[in-house]
C-alpha cells in the first residue's frame, strides 16, 4: 500500500494569537490551495510499471498533539504551534499514511478480518474522485492513484420487527402481514431480509430476500407447527451496511382448523384430544379442539403447579389444532419426570399428563 498527500488545509492561527478568532494566517512555504495534490507528494508508478500510489491522504498542515518533551515554539514569529501549546501543525506524506492507517482500522473494526486485497479493494472503490483527480488523469493516475481517501458511510441502517412481535398465534394457511420499521439516513434502505425461526432462533429459513422497504409483507403461513416462533428482518444499504431486529420474544405456529367431516368425532366441546408421544424423550405433539371463536391458551405445567412453557395463546376461530412442544424448559431441555399440559378457556381448564424420560 502506497499513499500520496494532499491539502486540505493551507492556514492557520499560529500560538502569537489571544484566541482563534485572530486573523493571523500562518501558511507553508509553496503551500497549494486547498484541493490540490501536496507539492512534496511523490508521483508513481513504480520502477516495474504497478499504478501507485493507492490512494492520496489528508497531508498538509495537519493539527496534531504536541509531545511534552518538545520544546515550546517561539511565537514572536510565524510558528507551527497552536495557541495553548498543546498541539502544532506538520506536514507530509507521514501525516497522510496515519490518515490511511486509522481508515484501515475502522474497517477491520466494522466488517472484521480482512485480507490485504479486501482493504485495497475497498480503499479503491471508495476513494473520491474529483476534478482535482481528473486532472492528473483517469484515475488511477500517478499523482491520487485511484482517488482521495475515504470509508464512505460505515453506519447501519435502523431496522425494528413490529409483527409478529411476540406472543401472538398464527394458523397454518392463513394470510399475515409481516411489519417492521427501516430507516436509513444517508443511503436508504436498498432491501429487506425477511426469515423466520422455529427453534427460537437457532436456525433460520427465508421467506423472502431483497424485499422493498414498504414496512410489510404478505406471507401465507406455513408449517410445521411451533411454540417457539421468531420473525427476524434485515435492512440493508448501497454500501454494504445492514440492520438487524427479530421479535422481542417467540410466538405460536399452530396447525390449520380441520374440517369437522374429516375426523368421527364433531366438534362440540374444548378437549385436548391427545399428547404424543408420551413417554417422551424430545418433542411432543399435543392435539386439541376449539368448538367456538374463542381465547385459548395451551401451556406446560410441572408437578408444583408452575408454568415452565406457553405453547400457544390468543383467539382461536374453530377447529382441531396441533401444537409441538420441542422439549425444553428454561432454555435447555426439560428434566424427565411427570408434567401436565393445561388447556384454558373462559370458564374451563382441561388437563392432561405428558411423561418426559431421557
Amino acid at each position: 500500500m502506497a499513499v500520496g498527500a494532499w491539502v486540505t488545509r493551507q492556514f492557520w492561527t499560529d500560538c502569537r494569537a489571544a484566541n482563534w478568532n485572530d486573523p493571523t494566517n500562518v501558511s507553508f512555504t509553496g503551500s497549494l490551495p486547498i484541493g490540490n495534490l501536496a507539492n512534496f507528494s511523490s508521483p508513481g508508478p513504480t520502477r516495474d510499471g504497478r499504478i501507485k500510489p493507492d490512494v492520496a491522504g489528508p497531508g498538509t498542515a495537519i493539527i496534531s498533539v504536541r509531545s511534552s518533551d518538545t520544546a515550546l515554539p517561539n511565537c514572536t514569529a510565524p510558528t507551527t504551534g497552536i495557541p495553548g501549546n498543546a498541539h502544532f501543525v506538520n506536514q507530509g506524506t507521514s501525516m497522510a499514511a496515519p490518515f490511511v492507517t486509522g481508515a484501515i482500522a475502522l474497517l477491520y473494526q466494522k466488517y472484521g478480518a480482512l485480507t490485504p486485497s479486501q482493504v485495497q479493494t475497498m480503499l479503491h472503490t471508495r476513494a473520491v474522485v474529483d476534478g482535482f483527480v481528473t486532472a492528473a488523469g483517469a484515475p488511477p493516475n500517478k499523482d491520487f492513484g485511484y482517488g482521495k481517501l475515504n470509508i464512505g458511510d460505515m453506519t447501519d441502517p435502523f431496522c425494528a420487527v413490529t409483527a409478529p412481535n411476540g406472543g401472538e398465534f398464527l394458523v397454518v394457511g392463513h394470510p399475515v402481514n409481516l411489519t417492521w420499521s427501516a430507516s436509513d439516513p444517508y443511503l436508504g434502505v436498498t432491501g429487506v431480509d425477511i426469515q423466520l425461526s422455529r427453534d427460537g432462533g437457532t436456525n433460520w429459513e427465508v421467506i423472502a430476500l431483497n424485499q422493498p422497504n414498504s414496512g410489510s409483507y404478505g406471507w401465507t403461513i406455513t408449517g410445521p407447527t411451533t411454540a417457539t416462533a421468531l420473525l427476524r428482518v434485515t435492512a440493508k444499504d448501497a454500501a454494504g451496511n445492514f440492520g438487524q431486529d427479530a421479535s422481542n420474544a417467540t410466538f405460536s405456529i399452530l396447525s390449520g382448523p380441520v374440517a369437522v367431516g374429516d375426523e368421527d368425532r364433531p366438534i362440540t366441546e374444548f378437549a385436548l384430544d391427545r399428547i404424543s408421544p408420551s413417554p417422551t424423550a424430545g418433542k411432543a405433539t399435543i392435539v386439541y379442539r376449539v368448538p367456538k371463536v374463542a381465547d385459548v391458551s395451551v401451556a406446560l405445567f410441572d408437578l408444583q403447579g408452575r408454568e415452565v412453557a406457553t405453547l400457544a395463546q390468543g383467539r382461536h376461530p374453530v377447529g382441531r389444532y396441533t401444537v409441538t412442544w420441542d422439549g425444553q424448559v428454561g432454555g435447555g431441555p426439560a428434566a424427565p419426570g411427570i408434567y401436565f399440559v393445561r388447556l384454558r378457556t373462559p370458564g374451563l381448564t382441561r388437563n392432561r399428563r405428558i411423561v418426559v424420560s431421557r
